[in-house]
């Protein structure tokens, strides 16, 4: 039987602890980066054919509508099962196909990230978000400290990611869910196996890419990306008892 995830999780946090004193315990709250700190976001996952219905075109090229339903889920502190998840990424592929690309007849497979952040905007009506380019694995870790979740778009085939069926998807997406030391966790929506998959910095650094939309484009490296999407921050207001309260 494989590892489970907290075991790898575990297993990680236990190595980049030998050579530092372990001072504070694992959480989702932010860290200052630190040999033996690391971060776990709590995102709800699904695959992108969450009843297995991979001969649905909607389905099968469903990782960014996937990934954009993750984050909102995240975002509103909502789940749902896997029979309304499908309906969901349906429902938000057949918006993308009509609404946000109107005038074409042709099915879009793939949305670039600059999409992807407009379709999140529109559809589910988010709106702090942002997206950075020419990013570095410090920079990925940087937003996830500071509480925020990243979504990347990546080439699967690089990923290498051992569930995949061969040789794996040229453009795809991911959401980062967290990282030790240098590896990351990912829900990768390409698999029913994506919840927290860990994947070497390395790798996942050489697999993202900012590919465009289109139809399954060739492989051409490019800067790499990322959409930060940043969660509701709490309000401070002060009652007329001059005490701090919190909305």
């Amino acid at each position: 039987m494989a590892p489970s995830t907290a075991a790898l999780f575990a297993a990680a946090l236990f190595t980049a602890a030998t050579a530092a004193v372990f001072a504070e315990p694992l959480s989702t709250a932010a860290f200052t980066e630190t040999p033996s700190a690391g971060v776990n976001l709590d995102v709800p996952f699904f695959c992108q054919a969450p009843r297995a219905n991979w001969a649905d075109q909607r389905q099968q090229d469903g990782c960014e509508e996937t990934s954009l339903l993750m984050a909102h889920l995240w975002l509103t502190k909502t789940t749902l099962s896997a029979v309304e998840a499908e309906a969901e990424i349906i429902a938000l592929s057949n918006w993308i196909q009509t609404e946000h690309y109107t005038g074409r007849k042709a099915f879009i497979p793939d949305q670039s990230i600059a999409d992807a952040a407009l379709i999140f905007a529109r559809y589910y009506g988010h709106t702090d978000w942002e997206i950075k380019r020419n990013i570095t694995a410090r920079d990925i870790k940087a937003e996830l400290a500071a509480g925020n979740l990243v979504i990347v778009p990546v080439n699967g085939r690089i990923l290498a990611n051992p569930h995949f069926n061969p040789p794996g998807p040229v453009a795809h997406m991911i959401v980062i869910t967290g990282h030790i030391g240098d590896t990351f966790f990912a829900n990768d929506p390409g698999t029913v196996r994506g919840k927290n998959f860990p994947y070497p910095q390395e790798r996942l650094m050489n697999a993202i890419y900012d590919y465009p939309t289109g139809r399954h484009m060739p492989y051409r490296k490019t800067a790499t990306a990322m959409l930060v999407i940043r969660p509701p921050r709490q309000s401070i207001f002060y009652g007329t008892n001059g005490n701090a309260a919190s909305s």
